[in-house]
């Protein structure tokens, strides 16, 4: 039941109701009404959200006043300008009780900053936690072995953790940045949006210091998580495998710590640990580095031969692993003799840069292009094109080779770039947009021009995509079109207002398919030559 009322997204239950009025912390004022009226309780030092509530909170306080939502209720909290700080041991500045289902809106700049042994936002296991907004939010847990920025307090597991929106600082003490307290798991946590920040001396994102990584999916947003510890910087505090981590897109950045004697990975396993856990990144423009001893991707550093590589998949976007000395770029930490699985699905269309990588095998490995360092590219897999969605850097010391007859596509939108001392070898095609140092065959641009008689048609230009043998027209495109095809027609999508220039073109050989398709509510000027 939780989960299904939580999964509404924007489209909230109907107990929580419109916004119904404003309370001030600071001078304990409602705007309209008071507490009863607007389902919540005020105890003087401890407003208490309950089950419907839609309110707004400002004002800044020190030294004991704080927010709760009631057991079960399902809640809408706008923070605006709000600061909570000073606070006793044990004592959140937003507590979420068992059960409760909070959708937090962030305004202007909240400060959020909990007492010894508790949470920034405290939302343990059994609580969801939705935050959207275009403001920002610092959560500070205190103490030393204690609470995450946001999820559990001490000895806690974190809640159901969504984030779409806001700018989001969250700093653990002992229990991650965000997920779980000092010794448990990170619970879930989804990322959807926003601009997140996330370090501690746990896991960044995961873990607290003995805990496991729990669920972890990045969708979007951009997202930098850090250990100061011997946690991962996505995954697994110290002692403690990666759990389960997907990154489905965004920019997410993330470090192991180097100052300890045992690091977490970049992203996967704590130092000490189990191993990387399962890994999955389809998309996204990935950057991750190990700790002391740690690998960019997988595990951890072990003296106990501990520190497996873990399952990895690798099936899309732009990474980047960076491992550290004696741990590989991508699989075990050191001292580890367990490399894990490296896996390229056929499908894939991920370009990887990696100082090393554990597992070598290439049964598993059927698709994407990988770039050791010093080693030149490994293009795996037998289709032609590599197709990348994510902004490229080829770091310093890698060349990318794209082979002869082999095609690398940067989607529309994606930038394919080197750093300084990085280089791009182009023996086959590069299409979209690649700048930086490019070696070889000149970089082919995307162009308004659809010339039917190509039989190598690239999958995308200027106002239109190509697929299954349709050119599709999209919304305010101004496209020229010539030649002549057999078995390949032109359809404008749907809603989209388009010009097409006709020069001397012939379709043909599409059965009962029609040369030139409208979907519906689509406008297009016609200029036939």
């Amino acid at each position: 039941m939780l989960a299904a009322v939580f999964g509404l997204g924007s489209q909230q239950t109907a107990s929580a109701s419109e916004l119904t009025a404003t309370f001030n912390i600071e001078t304990e004022t409602w705007s309209s009404g008071d507490a009863a009226s607007n389902n919540c309780s005020w105890s003087g030092t401890v407003l208490t959200v309950n089950h419907g509530a839609n309110i707004k909170i400002t004002g800044a306080v020190t030294g004991g006043r704080r927010i709760e939502v009631e057991a079960s209720a399902v809640a809408t909290i706008t923070l605006e300008n709000v600061s909570i700080t000073g606070l006793g041991q044990h004592l959140s500045p937003l507590l979420l009780n068992d059960g409760a289902i909070l959708m937090l809106t962030l305004v202007g700049e909240n400060t959020l900053e909990a007492g010894h042994f508790s949470a920034g936002v405290r939302a343990p296991d059994g609580t969801m936690l939705r935050i959207d907004g275009t403001g920002s939010l610092t959560a500070t847990a205190a103490g030393g072995n204690s609470g995450a920025g946001i999820g559990g307090g001490n000895n806690e597991i974190g809640g159901d953790i969504t984030i779409n929106g806001g700018n989001i600082t969250a700093t653990g003490s002992g229990g991650a940045g965000i997920g779980g307290g000092s010794s448990k798991s990170g619970g879930t946590t989804i990322i959807n949006g926003g601009n997140i920040t996330a370090k501690s001396s746990g896991a960044g994102i995961g873990g607290g210091a003995d805990g496991n990584g729990g669920n972890i999916t990045i969708n979007d947003g951009v997202v930098n998580a850090t250990s100061t510890g011997s946690g991962a910087g996505i995954g697994g505090g110290s002692g403690a495998s990666g759990g389960n981590i997907t990154i489905n897109g965004g920019v997410v950045t993330a470090a192991g710590y180097k100052e300890t004697n045992a690091g977490g990975a970049g992203i996967g396993g704590g130092g000490f640990g189990l191993g990387g856990g399962t890994i999955l990144i389809s998309g996204g423009t990935v950057h991750a580095a190990g700790g002391y001893g740690a690998a960019g991707i997988g595990g951890g550093r072990s003296t106990l031969n501990a520190g497996d590589g873990g399952d990895i998949t690798i099936s899309g976007g732009a990474v980047t692993a960076i491992g550290d000395d004696g741990a590989d770029g991508i699989g075990r930490g050191y001292n580890s003799l367990n490399a894990g699985t490296l896996r390229f699905p056929s499908e894939s269309n991920a370009v990887v840069f990696a100082n090393s990588i554990s597992d070598t095998g290439t049964s598993n490995k059927t698709g994407g292009a990988l770039a050791l360092l010093g080693q030149g590219t490994e293009w795996h897999g037998l289709n032609t094109d590599l197709i990348v969605r994510g902004n490229i850097t080829v770091p310093d010391g890698y060349t990318l080779t794209v082979p002869f007859l082999k095609r690398l596509v940067v989607w529309r939108g994606f930038t394919l770039d080197t750093a300084a001392d990085g280089a791009i070898q182009n023996n086959g095609t590069i299409y979209g947009n690649a700048v930086g140092s490019v070696s070889g065959n000149a970089v082919e641009y995307p162009s308004n021009h659809i010339d039917l008689a190509d039989n190598s048609p690239h999958p995308y230009g200027i106002g239109w995509t190509f697929a299954s043998n349709v050119y599709t027209i999209l919304d305010g495109a101004n496209v020229t079109v010539t030649g002549t095809s057999v078995g390949r027609f032109i359809a404008v999508a749907a809603s989209a207002t388009a010009n097409i220039n006709f020069e001397n073109v012939t379709i043909g050989g599409i059965g009962t398919f029609t040369p030139l398709l409208l979907n519906n509510g689509a406008v297009v000027t016609l200029n036939p030559f």
